[in-house]
C-alpha cells in the first residue's frame, strides 16, 4: 500500500497544544482526549460569553489572505445558544480589538472533534498583520456544569498539501492519504481530508504532485465532499501540478456541500505540464472553473451546476454538462485552441441552466472551420444574437464555419464580428486512388466539379468581378455557397482571375478569393463560376472533404499523376453526390512511363 507524502501549503504554526503556556481559561493538558500529539488542552466552559484563547503577546502571527484551523471538541451542546443567538464563536485580537465568528451552534454541532476552517479576511474589524489571540467564545442559554467540558488542539494557518508518492504499480489513494493526515500519537491530524464511513471529506486544497516528483494518484468509485466551511474563493480544489504527476479519476463523485459560490471547488489539470491525466466517467457537483490540457482525456463525465470548463485541447467525448451558471454571454465549455474540436467534443449534450449563457464558446485561437459530431443541445435561444444561443464566436472578423454532424437541438450562435456559417449534417466527398493492381497512389491530382446546372450548387453562373490588390470580390446572385467552398473561374480578361480557388461568403450574393498575383484592373468578359466539390492531391491514395448539399449534385470530373514518377495517365470521374450519403468512388490510373 503506497504511503504518500503530504507538503503543507500556506502554513503557519500558532500553538501545537503540548503546553498551556500562552492559554487562559484552557489550563490543563489531556493526554487522552487529542486529535493529535501527545495532548489536548481543556478548560470549564461554565458561564455565558466564557472565553478561552492562546496569546503569543509579543509575535503577532499575520492573519490576512490566510485560513485559521483549530480542533475544536465539547460536552456542552445542551447548553448552547442557537446560531442566531451566537452558539460556539471563534474570536481573534489584534492588540485593540476583539472579533467574534460563529462556528457551530446547536443548531448543527452533534459533539466529537469539529475540524474548523475559516478564512481570516472574514474579519473585517481587525488589523490582520497583527493578530496575537486565537480561541473561542460560547453563548450559553444556561450555566454548564463546573467540570472540564471544552478541548481543543493545534491551532494553525493552512491552506492544504500537496500529495506525492507511489507508483504505477502502487497508486496513491485517498485512502492512504487520509491514514496519514490522521497519522499516529505524535503525528499529523491535518484534517484536510477525514474518511468517514467511506465518504472522504475535504476541507482545503489538494494538490496533486509538486514538480518533478514522481508522484501516481488514483480514485477509482469514491465519493468526496468538499463540506460546508466560511473559506475564501478558490481554497477547495483539487489541483494537479507537474511534469512527474500521473493522475487517474475513474468512476467517482466530487462535490460540495456549500451552497455558497466560495464553496465550489475547482479543479485544474494543467499547471506545470503533468505527465497525464485521465478522468473518466466522473460525477462532478457545483464544482468551480474546470482547466484541462492538450492530451487528457476528460471522457464520459457528468458536469453539474459547475463554473466554466475550460477545455484546451482535452478530450471531452461522451461528458454532459447540466445547468451551467456563469456570467451572462459565456460559455459553459470554452475551447480556445488552434485544434478543431472533431473527436475531443464528439457525443456531449448540454442542458442550459437559468442563466442566458451558452454550451460552446470558440475562443480567438479556435479555427476559422470547425466540425462537431453527435452533439445534444438542450435549452438555447432559437434565434441567432442573443446571449444564450447555442454558440459564441469571440472572433471579431473573418469567417468560422461550424459544420454540425448528426447534432440535435438548437444550432444557433452569436458572434462578436465575425460571419458564422452553421452547416448542418455534412456528407464527405472522397476520391481514392490506385493502380491496375490496386495499390494506392499519392500525390495524385484530383479534380470534381457540378457536371451540370441541375443539382443545387452553381454550374457556370455568370458573374461580375470586381480586383482589389490580390483580392477578387465576386458578385453571384444566389449562389448558394459557404465560407471554405472552390469554385473555378472561367472566362476573366486577366489571366490571374481564372483558376480555382477557396471562396469566403460576404453575403447571399457576393464572396471573395484570393489571387495569385495582383493585376491592377478588374476582369471583363463573360465569367463564369463552376461549383467544385474536390480540388487537391491525394494523401496515401485518398482526398476528400465535407458538405451540405441541399440536395442530389452531379458531378464530373478526372484523376491524374504527373508531378513526378511513376506518372500515370488522367483517370475519368463522374456520378452524383448524394445529399444522404455523399460520394466515394476510386480512379483506377493507367501507368505512363
Amino acid at each position: 500500500m503506497a504511503t504518500p507524502t503530504l507538503g503543507l501549503l500556506n502554513y503557519t504554526s500558532i500553538s501545537t497544544c503540548e503546553s498551556t503556556t500562552g492559554f487562559t481559561t484552557f489550563d490543563t493538558l489531556d493526554t487522552d482526549i487529542k486529535k493529535e500529539g501527545n495532548n489536548g488542552i481543556t478548560g470549564t466552559f461554565r458561564s455565558d460569553l466564557t472565553s478561552g484563547y492562546f496569546d503569543n503577546g509579543t509575535a503577532p502571527a499575520t492573519a490576512a489572505n490566510k485560513h485559521i484551523r483549530m480542533w475544536i471538541n465539547t460536552t456542552s451542546v445542551p447548553y448552547f445558544e442557537t446560531a442566531a443567538n451566537g452558539g460556539c464563536e471563534f474570536l481573534m485580537f489584534d492588540n485593540s480589538t476583539t472579533e467574534y465568528y460563529t462556528i457551530f451552534s446547536l443548531d448543527d454541532y452533534y459533539g466529537g472533534w469539529f475540524n474548523m476552517v475559516i478564512d481570516c479576511n472574514l474579519f473585517t474589524t481587525l488589523t490582520l498583520a497583527n493578530v496575537d489571540r486565537w480561541g473561542v467564545r460560547v453563548n450559553y442559554t444556561t450555566s454548564a456544569k463546573n467540570v472540564d467540558n471544552f478541548w481543543i488542539d493545534y491551532i494553525r494557518y493552512l491552506d492544504g498539501y500537496y500529495i506525492t508518492g507511489g507508483t504505477s504499480g502502487d497508486k496513491v489513494r485517498l485512502t492512504n492519504v487520509s491514514a496519514v493526515d490522521r497519522g499516529t500519537a505524535t503525528l499529523n491530524g491535518y484534517g484536510i481530508i477525514e474518511e468517514i464511513e467511506g465518504v472522504y471529506l475535504g476541507f482545503g486544497k489538494i494538490q496533486l504532485g509538486n514538480g518533478s516528483t514522481t508522484t501516481y494518484f488514483e480514485m477509482d468509485g469514491e465519493v468526496f465532499v468538499f463540506t460546508d466551511q466560511p473559506v475564501a474563493d478558490g481554497l477547495f480544489a483539487i489541483n494537479g501540478n507537474g511534469s512527474g504527476a500521473n493522475i487517474l479519476i475513474n468512476g467517482s463523485t466530487i462535490k460540495t456541500a456549500g451552497t455558497s459560490n466560495d464553496t465550489r471547488f475547482d479543479f485544474d489539470m494543467s499547471t506545470g505540464s503533468p505527465a497525464s491525466v485521465t478522468v473518466t466517467n466522473n460525477v462532478f457537483q457545483r464544482g468551480g472553473s474546470f482547466t484541462f490540457a492538450s492530451g487528457q482525456t476528460i471522457t464520459g463525465n457528468s458536469f453539474t451546476d459547475c463554473e466554466q470548463i475550460i477545455a484546451a485541447g482535452a478530450d471531452l467525448s461522451g461528458s454532459s454538462v447540466l445547468g451551467y451558471e456563469g456570467t451572462s454571454d459565456t460559455g459553459a465549455v470554452n475551447w480556445n485552441v488552434a485544434t478543431d474540436p472533431d473527436g475531443y467534443l464528439d457525443e456531449m449534450s448540454f442542458t442550459k441552466g437559468t442563466a442566458s449563457t451558452h454550451a460552446i464558446e470558440f475562443g480567438l485561437s479556435s479555427p476559422t472551420s470547425m466540425t462537431l459530431r453527435g452533439l445534444d443541445f438542450s435549452g438555447y435561444n432559437a434565434s441567432d444574437g442573443q446571449t444564450d444561443s447555442t454558440f459564441y464566436i469571440a472572433r471579431t472578423s473573418g469567417t468560422v464555419t461550424i459544420s454540425a454532424v448528426g447534432c440535435t437541438g438548437n444550432l444557433t450562435y452569436k458572434s462578436a464580428g465575425a460571419t458564422v456559417t452553421i452547416v448542418a449534417d455534412p456528407v464527405t466527398v472522397k476520391v481514392t486512388t490506385t493502380d491496375s493492381g490496386g495499390s494506392l497512389i499519392s500525390d495524385a491530382r484530383v479534380f470534381l466539379k457540378a457536371a451540370n446546372g441541375t443539382g443545387p450548387l452553381p454550374y457556370e453562373d455568370v458573374v461580375t468581378i470586381v480586383n482589389s490588390g490580390t483580392t477578387a470580390t465576386v458578385t453571384h446572385a444566389s449562389h448558394g455557397l459557404v465560407s471554405n467552398d472552390k469554385v473555378e473561374i472561367r472566362g476573366a480578361s486577366l489571366p490571374a482571375n481564372n483558376g480555382v480557388f477557396q471562396v469566403t461568403v460576404t453575403g447571399t450574393g457576393t464572396y471573395t478569393y484570393t489571387m495569385g498575383s495582383t493585376p491592377g484592373s478588374s476582369p471583363t468578359g463573360t465569367i463564369t463560376s463552376t461549383f467544385v466539390a474536390l480540388s487537391g492531391t491525394t494523401t496515401l491514395g485518398v482526398l476528400s472533404t465535407s458538405r451540405v448539399y441541399p440536395s442530389n449534385q452531379p458531378v464530373i470530373g478526372w484523376a491524374r499523376k504527373s508531378s513526378g514518377s511513376p506518372y500515370y495517365k488522367t483517370g475519368p470521374l463522374s456520378g452524383e453526390v448524394d445529399s444522404s450519403t455523399g460520394y466515394n468512388n476510386t480512379a483506377v490510373l493507367i501507368l505512363d512511363e
